[in-house]
């Protein structure tokens, strides 16, 4: 996959290695082999709860976490 979306043979070398914060790596690099971690995870995870047949939880609440509180108090 990583070779048909056009990224060099070092970066992959560096991502199988798991030298992701290695220098030879540019920004760009960086912030595409943590999407592509980030996506990896979440079908993986879709995947498994598929195959275990994992029921979806109901949200109990829309209220934000980081709302501030009734007192003005933070933390």
């Amino acid at each position: 996959m990583a070779r048909s979306a056009g990224i060099d043979e070092r970066t992959r070398q560096l991502v199988r290695a798991r030298q992701i914060d290695s220098p030879e790596l540019s920004p760009a690099d960086r912030e595409l082999v943590e999407v592509l971690q980030v996506v990896r995870y979440y079908w993986s995870f879709g995947r498994t709860s598929t195959l275990l047949e994992v029921e979806v939880t109901q949200v109990y609440g829309t209220e934000s976490v980081l709302a501030p509180s009734a007192d003005g108090a933070s933390g």
